[in-house]
């Protein structure tokens, strides 16, 4: 486990177990977070993940699972975050 002063987390919910690796291993790649939970839920084919860290690192990692829409699938993912002094509140989808 990581020492990371965490006030902020990042949710991300993939579509498939192997997307779901991709996903997160993009996210880690791209920020300072820690991995606080991943569930597979109807036996890999929903996964769900919460990394947590600093704002600025929460917000790096979501951005590169958007980014990581181009790999898996635009329809695969959808991330949200909460976090930060203010409090926010976000969820980055397209419907």
């Amino acid at each position: 486990m990581i020492n990371l002063k965490i006030n902020a987390i990042g949710v991300v919910e993939v579509s498939f177990y192997t997307n779901a690796v991709t996903v997160l291993d993009e996210m880690m790649k791209a920020s300072n977070v820690e991995l606080v939970s991943c569930h597979k839920k109807l036996g890999g084919r929903m996964v769900h993940s919460i990394v947590a860290g600093e704002t600025s690192s929460v917000n790096a990692a979501i951005e590169a699972a958007n980014n990581a829409k181009s790999i898996v699938g635009e329809n695969n993912i959808k991330v949200g975050w909460r976090g930060g002094d203010r409090g926010g509140v976000g969820t980055h989808r397209r419907d």
